[in-house]
């Protein structure tokens, strides 16, 4: 993700979540901040001079309880896993991103089924086709054919003669 389009991926962040990054990793250990290629520190940096939110670390807790939104959490992670984690790190992170990529399609699937959203619609068809046949029913019954309302209309006359 990152690495293979570093330069592309990293302009796209908005100010703030550059700023929120940048911060923890000011705060981390230097041996962490250069394992991160100095390019996409230079991006951070650049895209942080144009936020004018003032962003406030709390050494003393633990990251996952900072006040850090979701897209900083995530290029955090991806940062983690493709620069500063270990191989046998790397396998894990990326059976847990692959955990969560599954939970979040099946979440995706369910709520955009084709089949269930052709189903409704059939239904839909349905009940619309035999509301038609109805109508149709109705004004085929309620029409006489012209040579008996004549017939009627002729009897009605000879009957008041009478």
């Amino acid at each position: 993700m990152i690495n293979n389009h570093t330069k592309d991926n990293m302009e796209e962040l908005s100010a703030e979540v550059a700023t929120e990054v940048i911060e923890v990793l000011y705060n981390s250990d230097s041996s962490i901040i250069c394992k991160i290629p100095y390019r996409i520190i230079e991006v951070l940096q650049e895209k942080t001079q144009e936020c004018n939110k003032k962003i406030s670390f709390k050494e003393n807790v633990e990251l996952k309880d900072q006040d850090i939104s979701e897209e900083g959490k995530a290029i955090l992670s991806i940062l983690y896993r493709d620069y500063i984690c270990s191989e046998e790190e790397k396998i894990e992170v990326n059976k847990i991103f692959e955990n969560n990529q599954k939970q979040y399609d099946e979440i995706q699937r369910e709520k955009y089924n084709p089949d269930k959203i052709f189903q409704k619609q059939d239904n839909k068809i349905s009940v619309d086709i035999n509301a038609e046949e109805e109508e149709k029913a109705l004004i085929e019954t309620q029409k006489n054919k012209w040579y008996i309302v004549l017939f009627e209309k002729i009897k009605s006359i000879f009957k008041r003669d009478i």
